[in-house]
């Protein structure tokens, strides 16, 4: 998009679903393997190495929302956890460093017969929505500061 002066900030345990208690059970494939595991830390980086602006951040987003400085601002945060603890536990951080005008966008919101657990993450945000002031995009998946 030529924003060489934006940062690209990703998050992601490169090891699969965190065991929440939620919906863990639902995401284990026919070998008992956690069925997200397919995407290393490496292979990320070399599919993203051509944009000089881009951080990894590896672990459980639960704990490493937690990484923003204070005086960065984010206009876009993708969220795609699935389940509703990470999804609720991260929408107050991002929301606070979210420029006005900056956008929020979940994967999966806008499918209300969603399985696997992954409504955790709509339920999520309809709680957020409930105490702070977004513009929810009718019918979408994006959600806007004002």
């Amino acid at each position: 998009l030529g924003l060489t002066d934006k940062k690209i900030i990703g998050f992601d345990t490169f090891s699969g679903f965190v065991e929440t208690g939620e919906f863990y059970d639902t995401y284990i494939d026919q070998y008992g393997k956690n069925s997200f595991l397919y995407n290393s830390r490496e292979e990320v980086a070399q599919n993203l190495e051509k944009f000089e602006n881009v951080h990894l951040v590896e672990g459980d987003i639960q704990k490493t929302v937690k990484f923003f400085d204070d005086d960065i601002k984010i206009c876009m945060a993708l969220f795609d956890m699935d389940e509703y603890t990470p999804a609720a536990i991260a929408l107050q951080p991002v929301f606070n460093k979210l420029s006005s005008g900056g956008f929020i966008v979940h994967d999966h919101y806008a499918f209300p017969s969603l399985s696997n657990g992954m409504y955790g993450q709509r339920q999520a945000m309809n709680e957020f929505l409930s105490k702070n002031n977004l513009f929810h995009l009718t019918g979408t998946n994006i959600f806007m500061k004002y």
